[in-house]
């Protein structure tokens, strides 16, 4: 969110260079550089709460898994079927 003051800052240079002088085609900095510092502005703050949804989600995840020890993702064994190879007895062999 702080690149939106650099953003503006550059805006409002350009439109003292138009103001004293400098050629139109600036103005299409200026609004692009305008654009931009909006878009900081509103997304900043959307997702620093998508990350600490995130964070969140996580740390429940993982009192979730420090409560239940002994339950992994995993599949034990030879319970992968067919598509994880290299631990099964029918892997190709090279």
């Amino acid at each position: 969110m702080l690149l939106s003051v650099v953003y503006f800052a550059i805006a409002y240079w350009c439109t003292t260079l138009i103001d004293n002088g400098a050629p139109g085609w600036l103005h299409l900095i200026v609004l692009l550089c305008i654009y931009n510092t909006f878009k900081f502005l509103i997304y900043g703050p959307i997702s620093l709460a998508r990350l600490i949804a995130a964070r969140r989600h996580e740390r429940i995840q993982r009192r979730r898994n420090e409560r239940a020890p002994g339950v992994h993702e995993a599949l034990p064994g030879d319970e992968h079927g067919s598509a994880y190879l290299s631990r099964t007895s029918a892997a190709p062999e090279a």
